[in-house]
């Protein structure tokens, strides 16, 4: 059964970003980054990946929070109240407004902040960090250039499954003027 038509968070969609969230909040806490010399134990995990890292696991998490807020303001009374009243005067406001749709609008931005976590996620890759050896004073010898593990690939993964949710989504919403259908 498909979801109704203008409607942003229809069930594949929420699927979708619950989905990548998870995988996103997942590749956190794995390494990201080891050193190319497999003797040593030490890994760079997603938060300490620099700013792209960090930039593309807030967005992905970011997004899976604007999937999860609807399902929580239906089930707690007052917050409902005020997203009813929030979304009453957006209509009223906004009532007339040439080429304005709320779900396509919503769904366009979404892709925006889903294609920001992917190439954050990808810029975090080419600009792998070099891992200081363990076994040297700080600062003292050349520093080990790190490798790709498993912490980036869920995280592309994720962010990835996020795009996919919200172009569906975007390809879903009405354009402005056309019934939606």
């Amino acid at each position: 059964m498909a979801p109704p038509a203008g409607r942003f968070a229809g069930r594949p969609v929420t699927y979708g970003l619950l989905a990548g969230g998870a995988l996103v909040l997942c590749s956190g806490f794995r390494p990201w980054f080891a050193p190319a010399d497999g003797a040593y134990g030490t890994s760079s995990a997603g938060w300490d990946a620099g700013p792209a890292g960090r930039l593309a696991l807030v967005l992905g998490l970011a997004l899976t929070g604007g999937a999860l807020l609807p399902l929580i303001t239906r089930r707690v009374p007052v917050l409902s109240r005020g997203q009813d009243r929030f979304l009453g005067w957006a209509r009223r406001r906004h009532h007339g407004a040439r080429g304005w749709e709320p779900a396509r609008l919503t769904a366009a931005l979404a892709v925006a902040v889903a294609g920001t976590a992917v190439v954050a996620t990808l810029i975090g890759w080419l600009t792998a960090p070099a891992m200081a050896d363990p076994v040297l004073p700080a600062g003292g010898g050349p520093a080990i250039p790190g490798v790709a593990r498993d912490g980036l690939f869920v995280g592309l993964a994720g962010t990835t499954v996020e795009l996919v949710a919200c172009v569906w989504a975007l390809r879903r919403a009405p354009m402005a003027g056309r019934a939606a259908g």
